[in-house]
């Protein structure tokens, strides 16, 4: 059951307070609605069911998410709950399980939106695709943990960072013209986004508050905690692309190809790579400890003084795939400066990559 897996992946791992491992589920007139929380994200989402009694339960996610997908394909299941037992009947398997009683799960209460925006959901989760690999992990720096939102001026721009890198994609708004309002949401927030059926959505309603964000899209909806504190200016270090003096266009896949094996022989701790760049021609090379390495060259577009650089592969890699269109352009100055990556005609999606020493 969809809605029962959306839900599943709020649940709190850790279980401190016993009913955040539970579900809570609300049968009414034709559906089954179905919560997860963790005090932090909540996820709700409802399926069509045949309700003879209607009332709500929480009843073990782990153990029902389990038993429901060792459950046959194409199989009917019927629950039924009271004294504190769940009962879960699929033709000669019957389930018997614990449950809480539903009073005590914690739903979000009170939540006012600041704004409220609606656009294509598939729009939605391009965005969060194609810049969630940036955000930082378990960062001192904790407003890096997550990723930007800003809503105004006619537009959505979603931008993570983690001090090495920077993503930045955007895209346009109707009838939202208002001054910038700013949300940093949590990284689990994002993840469940991207899990949430948006391609199956038709449209996203995205609402931000003073504290949280909520969104929603068909039967699904999910509230998140917003991160406290303020996003770096990242403008400063995301020019427009004339800043830069050296302009090279690539084959998108021809250049990732190239990035991923030069990615089987780096060093697997610093994952470094050297770019070559001459008229013409960019030179792809790393080794490691063992003194194994890989060359390669890609013909490019370049007409310039030549430069040597290197960079983190994986950062690379993961900037170029997100990028759309055919081919890459990248924007350098010398080897002491960032490298912004972006589609050749398209600046909606821009990647900043700093050096590394060679």
């Amino acid at each position: 059951m969809p809605a029962l897996q959306m839900a599943f992946g709020a649940v709190d791992r850790k279980q401190a307070v016993p009913i955040l491992g539970n579900l809570l589920l609300e049968a009414t007139r034709g559906k089954v609605e179905v919560w997860g929380t963790d005090l932090e994200i909540e996820v709700s989402a409802s399926a069509p069911a045949e309700v003879q009694v209607e009332g709500k339960t929480t009843i073990p996610a782990r153990k029902l998410w389990e038993i429901w997908r060792s459950l046959p394909t194409g199989s009917v299941a019927e629950l039924s709950a009271g004294g504190g037992r769940a009962t879960i009947r699929s033709g000669p398997t019957r389930f018997s399980l614990t449950t809480l009683e539903p009073d005590g799960f914690p739903l979000t209460q009170g939540f006012e939106a600041l704004v409220t925006v609606t656009l294509p959901a598939t729009e939605l989760k391009s965005l969060l695709e194609r810049v969630h690999f940036a955000m930082a992990q378990q960062d001192v720096r904790y407003y890096l943990n997550g990723l930007l939102l800003e809503i105004g001026e006619g537009r959505l721009r979603a931008v993570g960072a983690d001090g090495h890198r920077l993503a930045l994609c955007e895209t346009k708004l109707i009838g939202n013209e208002g001054e910038l309002l700013q949300a940093i949401v949590p990284r689990k927030a994002v993840g469940e986004l991207m899990r949430l059926g948006l391609s199956e959505a038709e449209g996203a309603t995205l609402e931000i508050g003073a504290q949280a964000l909520r969104v929603t899209a068909g039967d699904v909806r999910l509230v998140a905690r917003l991160i406290e504190g303020r996003f770096p200016e990242y403008q400063r270090v995301i020019p427009d692309p004339d800043v830069w003096d050296k302009h090279v266009l690539v084959d998108r896949d021809d250049f990732r190809q190239a990035l991923s094996r030069a990615a089987i022989l780096a060093n697997e701790r610093y994952r470094a790579v050297r770019l070559a760049l001459t008229d013409g021609r960019l030179g792809i090379q790393s080794e490691n400890a063992e003194h194994e390495q890989v060359d390669e060259d890609l013909e490019v577009d370049y007409e310039g003084s030549p430069l040597v650089i290197g960079f983190n592969v994986g950062y690379l890699i993961e900037a170029v795939s997100a990028i759309p269109g055919e081919r890459v352009r990248l924007c350098l100055n010398d080897d002491n400066s960032s490298c912004l990556l972006l589609a050749e005609t398209d600046s909606a999606c821009r990647y900043v990559v700093m050096p590394m020493r060679l």
